[in-house]
């Protein structure tokens, strides 16, 4: 069996600009994404009992419908579709920030990033923390954003 040196692995890393500072933005693994997707199953816990009680509500009106069958749906795990579609609105990019930064800044909070980035960087961000950046796309990401005015 061929063991892997992993103190060998460097980690692709990407600075970006943001309000005037530097910040050593790391591409996603596939523990982030697991950390990612345990945020959405969390989430969707969190929302689980207004959700229960508004679909046996809602079934009372129709005729015919079965709550049982529907809160099935309610307490199965995120589906791949749910994953994305969580990922993809602000809070999700925010996630997924937050962990590419962790990489650099162990200490980094939701809330720090949500300071920290606009939605002229949402570009940026994405393709450093995706390893995405080429040559082309290597220009959006070292673009210099202005600090905020105070």
């Amino acid at each position: 069996m061929v063991k892997i040196n992993l103190q060998d692995f460097v980690e692709q890393t990407t600075t970006v600009t943001l309000g005037g500072k530097d910040f050593i933005f790391t591409r996603l693994n596939l523990d982030d994404y697991g950390k990612l997707y345990e945020w959405v199953a969390s989430e969707k816990e969190a929302t689980r009992d207004k959700r229960r009680s508004r679909i046996i509500e809602d079934a009372k009106k129709i005729e015919g419908a079965d709550p049982i069958e529907l809160l099935k749906y309610l307490d199965a795990p995120p589906t791949e579709e749910e994953k994305d579609a969580a990922l993809g609105t602000v809070a999700g990019l925010a996630q997924m920030v937050m962990w590419s930064l962790r990489h650099t800044y162990e200490d980094i909070t939701i809330t720090e990033v949500k300071q920290i980035i606009t939605i002229d960087d949402t570009v940026a961000v994405t393709l450093a923390m995706t390893g995405k950046i080429d040559e082309p796309e290597k220009k959006i990401a070292e673009k210099k954003t202005k600090p905020k005015k105070k």
